[in-house]
C-alpha cells in the first residue's frame, strides 16, 4: 500500500513537471502577434519618410524654377521713318529699352547702324540725302553738348563729328542736307525756355569745317527749321511778339541755293532782319 502511494506521488510530480515544461516551451501567440504588428511597419515608415522628403525637395525645386520671371520675346515698334531710314524702339528679353536706327543696304535689306540707350529728351534727328546713302543723326540733351554722327551706307562707317568749336553754351539741333557734301544746322542756346531756335551754320563733310552763314538781328528771332528745295531753302522763323517771350508768330525767309553757295565759298554771313521776311 505504501508503495502504491509512492508511485502515485511520483506520477503526479512527473505530470506537474511536464505541464510546466509545456507552458514554458509553447509561445504566447497573442503576444507574438502584437509584437509582429508593431515591428512590421518600422521599415516602411522609414521608407515613406525618405520618399516624402524627396517629394518635398522636388516640389521646392519646381517652385524655385517657376518663381523666376519668364523671358519675354523681343519687341520692336517703329517711331518714325523718313528718307529710307527707320527708327525703332526695341525691347529685349529682359524688357531693356533702346532706340535703334536702320537703313537699307545695296540688297534692300534693313541694317542697323546706330543705337542709343534712350531717346534723349525726345529729340533725335535723322536726315538722309537722296536715297539715304549718307545719314546725319543728332541726339541733343538740354544743357549738354550735342552728339552728331555721320553714317556712310556704302562703307558701313559711322563717325562722330567734333562740334566743340561752337560758341559756349550752344548746341546743334535741326540739321538738313544741302547736298551730298554740305549740311545746314541750327546752333541754339542750350539754357532757358525761350531758345527754340538760333543761327544757321554749314558743315563741310569733306574737310570737317563748319562756320556760321546766317545770323539774327535779335533774340526775338529764332531760326528753328529749314526746308531744302531744288534751288531754294526756306527758313522757318518763330518770332516772339511780347517781352515775356510767351507768344510767337511764324515767319519765313528764303535764300536761293546759289546765294548759300556764295556764302560758303566766301566764308561770309548775312543777317536776317525784321521786316525782310516772307509772310
Amino acid at each position: 500500500m505504501k508503495k502504491l502511494f509512492v508511485c502515485l506521488a511520483v506520477l503526479l510530480l512527473a505530470l506537474s513537471v511536464v505541464s510546466c515544461t509545456t507552458q514554458t516551451v509553447l509561445p504566447d501567440v497573442s503576444s507574438s502577434a502584437e509584437s509582429s504588428e508593431n515591428s512590421v511597419p518600422v521599415e516602411p515608415e522609414s521608407s515613406v519618410v525618405e520618399e516624402s522628403s524627396g517629394a518635398l525637395e522636388e516640389t521646392s525645386s519646381e517652385e524655385e524654377t517657376t518663381s523666376e520671371e519668364p523671358a519675354m520675346p523681343e519687341k520692336e515698334y517703329v517711331l518714325f521713318a523718313e528718307n529710307g531710314v527707320r527708327v525703332k524702339e526695341h525691347y529685349d528679353e529682359t524688357n531693356n529699352y533702346t532706340v535703334r536706327y536702320y537703313i537699307t543696304d545695296e540688297n534692300g535689306e534693313w541694317v542697323e547702324f546706330h543705337r542709343e540707350e534712350d531717346l534723349v529728351d525726345g529729340n533725335t534727328d535723322v536726315y538722309g540725302f537722296g536715297n539715304a546713302r549718307r545719314v546725319i543723326l543728332n541726339n541733343h540733351t538740354w544743357e549738354e553738348p550735342s552728339d552728331v554722327y555721320l553714317y556712310e551706307a556704302a562703307t558701313g562707317e559711322k563717325r562722330q563729328l567734333d562740334m566743340s568749336g561752337l560758341p559756349r553754351n550752344e548746341l546743334v539741333t535741326t540739321m538738313r542736307w544741302l547736298d551730298g557734301r554740305y549740311f545746314l544746322f541750327v546752333s541754339q542756346f542750350d539754357h532757358g525756355t525761350v531758345a527754340i531756335g538760333g543761327d544757321v551754320w554749314v558743315y563741310d563733310t569733306e574737310t570737317d569745317e563748319y562756320f556760321r552763314i546766317i545770323a539774327r538781328e535779335d533774340g526775338y528771332m529764332q531760326i528753328a527749321d529749314m526746308t531744302v528745295y531744288d534751288g531754294m531753302v526756306l527758313f522757318h522763323v518763330p518770332y516772339y511778339i511780347d517781352d515775356a517771350y510767351s507768344d510767337t508768330e511764324m515767319h519765313y525767309y528764303t535764300l536761293s541755293t546759289k546765294e548759300i553757295y556764295e556764302l560758303i565759298d566766301t566764308r561770309n554771313e548775312i543777317t536776317f532782319r525784321v521786316g525782310e521776311w516772307l509772310h
